[in-house]
């Protein structure tokens, strides 16, 4: 199965969901992150997880930033 995972950036995924990512991978899954690649790239690619920029203001509060994100989203997951 092919399980995406969406996240603010890649060190808070790592730092608190990175044992869920391996034993997903364990299992067998495919996994791709779609996220704002900063730390730990490494270690993701090792696992065989593939990586997708997505530029995310975590700080800020314009709604429409918002939307854009969400849309950017919509678009990854249907193609």
């Amino acid at each position: 199965m092919k399980i995406f995972i969406l996240a603010n950036d890649t060190t808070n995924l790592y730092n608190h969901r990175f044992e869920i990512v391996q034993r997903l991978r364990d299992t067998g899954h495919k996994i791709e992150i779609f996220s704002d690649l900063q730390d730990f790239q490494k270690e993701f690619n090792q696992l065989g997880c593939k990586l997708t920029q997505i530029k995310i203001n975590r700080h800020k509060k314009n709604p429409f930033k918002d939307l854009y994100v969400f849309y950017t989203y919509y678009k990854l997951l249907k193609h």
